[in-house]
């Protein structure tokens, strides 16, 4: 049965995007778009993927609500120019239910949270078992919104999977405390985060978790911001990788 699946999986790729079944050293930075499936979540995994190869280490880019594969592709370019395979995942489909935007939005939302964590634990396992990227060494994730909170959610989780998050402004799941993985979030200039999300002055000391804030504003955060602003963006993820490393 599990061969069925996995056969039935990589003709659908290869049917959908040819970039996966050249050979594992192809490359392109304008990225290609695919689609997985998760049979034990009865999920589509839409995705673009960036620059793979079965010896770079994995970029996840976790969209914010509303926001489709290839609405961030300036971050993925940049992750792609430093060397990593890159995966912006599509979290949210059609015909999902309504994601909470008003009362208790954290505890809300936390069936779709979950669903995001398990979204990018199977997109990690596919691509390395596609070898386009390689699982056995730390990963990136980079996340708007409510991407960044599935991926400080991902990475309260799996901490030893992780070597950095990266967030643009999520609001309602807690940074972990914690100096594995390295941690650095870019705070928007509108948007207030629930209690308890952005980590203390001391927590930060304590933890070496990087937080700045900007001019940006919180839906800007994505391609339609200004040149100026993107260049803000990517000295920020610049800077927590190169600390990183």
């Amino acid at each position: 049965m599990a061969r069925s699946v996995i056969a039935a999986l990589l003709l659908n790729v290869c049917i959908g995007a040819d970039l996966l079944c050249a050979p594992a050293g192809a490359t392109t930075f304008s990225g290609t778009s695919i689609e997985l499936f998760n049979p034990d979540a009865s999920r589509r995994i839409p995705l673009r993927v960036y620059h793979p190869g079965s010896r770079r280490a994995l970029a996840v880019l976790l969209p914010g609500l509303g926001a489709q594969p290839g609405d961030y592709s300036f971050l993925a370019k940049y992750l792609a120019r430093r060397g990593f395979a890159v995966a912006e995942v599509q979290l949210e489909l059609p015909g999902d239910p309504p994601i909470a935007n008003s009362g208790n939005i954290a505890a809300l939302r936390a069936p779709e949270l979950r669903s995001g964590v398990n979204t990018v634990r199977y997109t990690i396992g596919q691509l390395d078992r596609l070898r386009y990227a390689s699982a056995t060494r730390p990963i990136v994730l980079v996340g708007h919104s409510n991407g960044g909170d599935v991926a400080m959610l991902f990475g309260s989780e799996y901490p030893a999977e992780v070597g950095v998050i990266f967030s643009l402004d999520n609001l309602r799941v807690a940074i972990p405390r914690t100096s594995r993985p390295h941690i650095c979030s870019l705070r928007s200039s509108d948007q207030e985060p629930d209690e308890g999300v952005v980590p203390n002055n001391e927590q930060r000391r304590r933890f070496n978790v990087h937080i700045q804030a900007t001019k940006i504003r919180h839906d800007q955060m994505w391609n339609g911001a200004t040149n100026d602003q993107r260049r803000v963006m990517i000295a920020a993820l610049r800077q927590c990788l190169d600390h990183r490393a």
